[in-house]
């Protein structure tokens, strides 16, 4: 298996929370758990390293590189990767596996050490622990829904890992609930510093974001009951989130916000932007940083989206012709005063679960009222339908154009209503690629399955 180096330090361009010098397989765990301080700043470390790379922000997030195999957005770079992922060509392309199975390696050996710690305070110990659970079991979700049976890494054991087999997609879903579970035990209700100090910054994960995210869980699961008292338990804590405008749901800390990811100055918060944002002087055909909207998506938001196309749509004229690209993010630039951070989890997608889910359990006017909430922000009315199937394709549309450009979320519901074949196959030829059923997973990279024979045999559709 990757062997993974743990550094507790963070990337160019963030503040180094702490500065250890283990050897360079090991953490001395002995030494960083042994106070609140050094503890909380190693686990701030790990969310330091995720918001620096990996899927959550940039070149490599799942918003770019899932929005660019699926229908959402239009390829003008001239990157390699991105050309690949736009044509549909999964072969040789892994997203998120190496940098979330490196953070998974940093998050087992935290767990570890806070467990064995003794000299913790109880309340900082259990938080430490109920965000380490929490950040387990989001890569694992999303690793499990790229790639099918995964690689389920619960040590830091490096021996171990190097020889691991994959684990059933069934049973990692049962590891994420489990974390979660545990985490929603330990985590506190409000948000806290890593030392258990009030702050009105939402970026350390809490009790809610581990109810958001089991909601989700529960829904891809199809577990309709456990995912609408999931969603209900966030969207009832009316004291800490609720609906905000159009214009303020990605700002830093608005009560929209249930998790967000931060990074140090003088880096800009939200690298996204700055590779949606065309700026003047740009060519958008054949630039090397863009990634605009699809016409398919163009046209769901014209059809569907309301204020959200005026809203969280830009447009750039170049030549005559119109572009139009992402615009939730705005703050693309480095400074000391960024007013976004990357959200991870927020409120709307919430009542999009719970909507579904009361549509199978036979409540579709609750369903109704929870879609009313989001497309009355939007300047829309409601749904009126009251045939289930036509209510639960319009939950779809209303996924498409609320939670566009937000970690693959379009990409994910596809798959997850198997309706991504009957997608693709007229998408894939619009983009010059072609679609076939097993592009619906990922491979597992050939580098790893040549360290470890055990990987095998490979998602079906690839030959190695």
């Amino acid at each position: 298996m990757y062997l993974f180096l743990i550094t507790i330090s963070l990337l160019t361009g963030c503040r180094k929370f702490v500065e250890v010098e283990p050897p360079v397989t090991q953490l001395v765990s002995s030494s960083v758990y042994s106070s609140d301080a050094s503890a909380a700043a190693a686990v701030t470390s790990i969310y330091a390293n995720m918001s620096n790379k990996g899927i959550s922000d940039g070149s490599t997030s799942l918003s770019i590189q899932m929005g660019l195999y699926a229908d959402e957005l239009k390829k003008y770079a001239s990157d390699q990767t991105w050309g690949q992922l736009y044509t549909n060509v999964p072969e040789n392309i892994s997203p998120g596996f190496f940098d979330s199975y490196q953070s998974i390696f940093q998050i087992n050996s935290a767990i570890e050490g806070l467990k064995a710690s003794e000299t913790l305070t109880a309340p900082i110990k259990m938080q430490l622990l109920g965000e380490m659970q929490f950040m387990r079991a989001f890569l694992n979700f999303y690793l499990v829904n790229l790639y099918g049976d995964i690689p389920l890494m619960l040590s830091s054991d490096y021996i171990a890992n190097k020889s691991i087999s994959r684990t059933e997609a069934t049973k990692v879903y049962g590891q994420i609930i489990q974390d979660l579970k545990d985490a929603q035990g330990n985590l506190p209700s409000d948000y806290v510093t890593g030392v258990n100090v009030a702050t009105p910054d939402r970026i350390r994960p809490t009790r809610g974001a581990a109810s958001a995210l089991l909601a989700r869980t529960y829904l891809y699961l199809g577990d309709w009951r456990n995912a609408e008292l999931s969603s209900t338990a966030v969207i009832s804590n009316t004291a800490i989130y609720e609906i905000v405008p159009l214009e303020m749901v990605f700002k830093k800390n608005n009560k929209e916000a249930i998790f967000q990811l931060q990074c140090g100055n003088p880096s800009p918060n939200t690298r996204n932007a700055a590779l949606f944002i065309p700026r003047q002087g740009y060519t958008p055909t054949g630039n090397s940083t863009l990634a605009l909207v699809s016409p398919q998506l163009k046209a769901a938001l014209i059809l569907n989206g309301g204020n959200r196309f005026t809203k969280w749509v830009g447009k750039y004229t170049e030549n005559g012709t119109d572009y139009y690209y992402p615009y939730k993010y705005q703050d693309y630039l480095a400074n000391s005063n960024s007013t976004e951070y990357m959200t991870i989890l927020r409120l709307a997608e919430q009542y999009l679960i719970r909507a579904e889910a009361r549509v199978h359990l036979g409540d579709l006017p609750g369903a109704k009222s929870d879609i009313l909430v989001l497309r009355n922000r939007a300047g829309l009315p409601g749904i009126t339908t009251d045939d289930p199937d036509l209510f639960l394709k319009a939950i779809s549309d209303e996924r498409q154009v609320e939670l566009f450009s937000e970690w693959g979320d379009r990409w994910f519901d596809l798959k997850r209503r198997g309706k991504v074949s009957e997608v693709m196959e007229i998408v894939a030829p619009l983009k010059g690629g072609t679609w076939s059923e097993y592009k619906k997973l990922f491979p597992i990279p050939q580098s790893e399955i040549d360290l470890n024979p055990n990987l095998k045999p490979n998602n079906p559709g690839y030959s190695y």
